[in-house]
């Protein structure tokens, strides 16, 4: 099996399945018991965001983890 993984910047359009994977592997955290919608748009935010990081890994073309940050300055 040949393995893709790409890491790059998130896009908007990306967003939704941070969301799935953040629910998914999180679940128990308090940001996932409010639900993928509001992941979703959390994610969109950190994306507008002058200081947000969100950063996604890709395999083939399909997201398969991320990872984000928010810098103080």
């Amino acid at each position: 099996m040949i393995v893709n993984i790409q890491i790059r910047n998130a896009h908007f359009s990306d967003c939704r399945e941070i969301a799935k994977i953040h629910k998914k592997c999180l679940d128990k955290s308090f940001l996932a018991t409010l639900g993928e919608k509001f992941l979703t748009l959390l994610y969109k935010s950190l994306i507008e965001c002058e200081n947000g990081i969100l950063i996604v890994a890709e395999d083939n073309g399909k997201v398969i983890g991320f990872v984000s940050d928010i810098t103080n300055t």
